[in-house]
């Protein structure tokens, strides 16, 4: 393993030592692949600057698949090659290499940008960002409900609209603000408490009226999971569609088949049961 790789992924396995789980649990040869999961990530075609350390991205319960098991760790990075901002590219410390077509080295501080695993107790894929300066987008599929983050302000595109929405769990109370966009001329503070939900949004008859037609008339729903004590959003099949903007600290789970915005390039993510 290379020597960057493994003291990053010794930083963030120290920092995480208190949790329930252990995310970054290095690959151990003696076990097999339990959670009966596999996620392929194809990234875009047309991709000229993409550095590949085997011919397709497959990712199991132990990591990457297709490298050395001694090199093997559970997290999945996805970044810059360090060597790369110095002008020299012959190591790479991330297992998927995106360069300068993603980022500007000059504005850019970090090497990884985002990193997959697999959580056995919650038995999903999830990715999360590591980049301070970049920001990118997970792209919502018509009616698949997307956890928000109750640690972190959420930011949400609809269509050109950027919504922020920060969550007060122990309240149960989710505060929503439409930032900018199209016909926005102020920001629009609003807020609701878990017995209100649902709650829609769009430029129709809706709980938050946003005039824009970039907006759909029922663009998105938020409910809350009183199970889980959770809020979540759904895209109702809207016609310009619904974004979650990522940058640093952000962890969200992967669910079925999505698509994830890295500049103008689009990298889609397919859930499969292992064979």
């Amino acid at each position: 393993m290379n020597d960057y790789l493994r003291e990053k992924q010794n930083q963030i396995m120290e920092q995480n030592t208190k949790n329930e789980f252990n995310e970054h649990s290095i690959f151990d040869n003696t076990k097999k692949t339990q959670c009966g999961k596999i996620l392929y990530v194809s990234p875009p075609l047309t991709f000229p600057n993409l550095f590949l350390n085997h011919k397709d991205i497959i990712i199991d319960e132990f990591g990457l698949q297709g490298i050395p098991r001694q090199n093997k760790g559970k997290l999945t990075f996805f970044g810059i090659d360090p060597k790369y901002l110095e002008g020299k590219s012959n190591s790479h410390a991330n297992d998927i290499i995106i360069n300068d077509e993603i980022t500007n080295p000059k504005i850019n501080k970090t090497h990884a940008i985002f990193y997959i695993y697999f959580d056995q107790k919650y038995n999903h894929y999830f990715l999360k960002s590591l980049s301070k300066d970049i920001y990118f987008s997970l792209v919502f599929n018509p009616y698949i409900q997307i956890t928000l983050d109750n640690n972190h302000k959420n930011y949400i595109k609809i269509g050109k609209v950027i919504l922020s929405i920060l969550i007060k769990n122990d309240e149960k109370i989710i505060y929503i603000k439409i930032k900018k966009g199209e016909t926005i001329d102020k920001e629009q503070n609003y807020f609701f408490h878990e017995d209100k939900m649902p709650i829609t949004i769009g430029r129709g008859n809706c709980s938050i009226n946003i005039k824009c037609e970039t907006v759909s008339k029922t663009h998105v729903t938020i409910d809350y999971d009183k199970i889980n004590e959770n809020f979540f959003l759904i895209d109702n099949a809207s016609t310009n569609g619904t974004q979650l903007l990522l940058n640093e600290g952000k962890n969200i789970q992967l669910q079925g088949e999505m698509n994830f915005n890295l500049g103008e390039k689009q990298f889609t993510i397919v859930e499969k049961l292992n064979e």
